[in-house]
């Protein structure tokens, strides 16, 4: 999931609620940053444990917590891996979890929503206006600094943001939009070009019309 909080319909906190109240006899294991944090969690700080702790349990339930660095390595453990990915990550990040699970003889399932919402600075795919807006708002900024107290020193006219930093962020900002403007369709592009076998599907229990 890209999702933890409780006002998220399919986030980790929801669907571990939701799974307990339907299968009560089932152990359910929730990895957030919440569980990984909380000492008395049997999640707690478990990347360097997570192939001794998986076996324990029937559900695994993952945000992007352990989205990299994690490789969960048992064989023949997951019936399947499910993906529900509402666009607050980038398009790059949902093929990082999905492939968190190393057993290449479990299917996967994805639902995709077709415009993501995990946008970068004003969410333009262009790096010469992602980066001038951001231009923009440190002037702004400074000048908001200045009006603030007069003794801070600040002089605008020569003052300058460090263009390499930013132009370098600019450049994976507008690289992030791009994908999230078409959330779906790059996800997509990325399972072909892993060489994934994709079969769209026209039943939904969730009532979304079309899914990966």
């Amino acid at each position: 999931l890209d999702s933890q909080k409780i006002k998220g319909k399919f986030s980790a906190i929801n669907l571990e609620c939701q799974l307990k109240k339907r299968h009560p006899d089932k152990k359910i294991l929730r990895i957030d940053s919440q569980t990984v944090s909380d000492p008395n969690h049997p999640a707690f700080a478990c990347a360097k444990r997570i192939n001794d702790l998986i076996p324990d349990y029937d559900v695994v339930i993952a945000t992007p917590t352990i989205g990299t660095g994690v490789s969960i390595d048992i064989r023949g453990h997951f019936d399947a891996v499910f993906g529900f990915f509402k666009g607050a990550i980038a398009t790059n990040d949902v093929m990082q979890m999905m492939n968190r699970v190393r057993d290449e003889g479990v299917e996967w399932h994805l639902w995709v929503a077709q415009y993501g919402c995990g946008k970068v600075g004003n969410g333009s795919s262009n790096e010469y206006i992602l980066w001038t807006s951001k231009d923009k708002v440190t002037r702004k900024n400074l000048e908001l600094l200045n009006k603030a107290d007069q003794n801070i020193g600040i002089d605008l006219l020569e003052t300058h943001t460090d263009p390499r930093h930013t132009r370098a962020w600019a450049k994976m900002g507008a690289r992030i939009n791009a994908g999230q403007w078409n959330y779906r369709d790059v996800v997509y592009q990325l399972l072909i070009a892993a060489n994934h076998r994709v079969k769209f599907s026209e039943d939904s229990q969730m009532k979304i019309d079309d899914q990966i």
